[in-house]
């Protein structure tokens, strides 16, 4: 695609030689009393024109973020997982180590050692769901999302239900509970 753009410029250059100027500043404009007047003024207009080419467009971005990891762990699918040496995890909201750690939810099961592919943040959809709409979603200590808040170990929402079977992924900061 060719954008062609022209732009307008105008340079106004004056020389006024007088023995008296009175000049009137109104809300309306300027007014000028030039007595005797000698005035020389140049006007030029430049006609400015630009072609830019635009390159190829480069593929959609993903509404949602997805990871490829390893599992250190059998995960099932719709797991919450955290990072750690050897892979990702189950996350446990009961165990106050795995607070802050959840990195996403699995969108596929794995077995140990095999890869695992992970959603972190954004959209994601499963026709089997049916969440209340206005209530948050929380990891619970199965490692799986509740909209029942935990009520020991720590709280961490993950996510709010955009529709009854589809939520918007955005993992909060955690509240440990005492």
């Amino acid at each position: 695609m060719e954008l062609t753009a022209t732009i307008r410029v105008y340079a106004l250059a004056a020389t006024i030689n007088t023995a008296s100027l009175t000049a009137v500043i109104t809300p309306g404009g300027l007014t000028a009393n030039i007595q005797p007047a000698n005035l020389t003024a140049t006007l030029q207009v430049y006609n400015l024109t630009a072609q830019v080419t635009a390159g190829m467009q480069g593929e959609p971005g993903s509404a949602a973020e997805e990871i490829i990891a390893i599992a250190g762990e059998n995960l099932s699918a719709l797991t919450v997982v955290r990072a750690k040496t050897g892979g990702v995890f189950k996350c446990d909201s009961s165990n106050a180590l795995d607070a802050d750690t959840a990195i996403g939810i699995t969108s596929s099961a794995a077995a140990l050692g095999s890869n695992v592919r992970i959603r972190s943040f954004g959209a994601y959809a499963n026709a089997l769901w049916n969440w209340t709409m206005g209530i948050p979603i929380f990891l619970n200590s199965a490692s799986a999302l509740t909209q029942t808040p935990p009520a020991f170990g720590f709280v961490q929402q993950l996510a709010v239900p955009s529709s009854p079977t589809s939520i918007m992924i955005n993992i909060k900061q955690s509240i440990k509970l005492i």
